[in-house]
């Protein structure tokens, strides 16, 4: 299973991670790649590996890379088309620049658990196993 998350690649000051988190991307909660990992460990995957990198997405060079100039003109055009669009980029962008510095991306692979159920129904004791090999089973109640 892959997953791409946001990170802080570097703590930011206390003002552009409330200005993204409270008014760019509200309700988001996100902090180190450590955090996303222990994350994905406690709710049961294995064999968790991250890759992170900076998020020039949000730049305007990257931004132009990631879209390719013939798209990225179909978007700047979508968005000019409508005021609402215009006012909103422009209350957005100042914000989200001061966060895009200290953001970056997490790429995290992982697998689930194979679970085999031993004995009766009523009887709950599970085996959890990794599909790597050599690596001996944890057993939960």
């Amino acid at each position: 299973m892959l997953a791409t998350e946001f990170c802080w690649r570097t703590p930011p000051p206390e003002q552009a991670r409330q200005v993204f988190l409270g008014q760019v991307c509200p309700g988001m909660v996100f902090d180190t790649v450590d955090d996303w990992a222990q994350l994905r460990s406690s709710a049961g995957l294995v064999g968790v590996e991250t890759q992170t990198g900076p998020f020039e997405v949000m730049t305007p060079r990257g931004f132009l890379a990631d879209e390719g100039p013939a798209h990225n003109l179909t978007i700047m055009t979508r968005v000019a088309s409508r005021p609402a669009n215009n006012r909103k980029m422009a209350r957005l962008m100042p914000r989200m620049a001061k966060a895009v510095p200290y953001l970056g991306y997490v790429l995290g692979g992982q697998r689930k658990a194979a679970v085999i159920i031993v004995g009766q129904p009523h009887d709950r004791t599970v085996i959890a196993r990794s599909a790597r090999r050599g690596e001996p089973p944890s057993r939960r109640r």
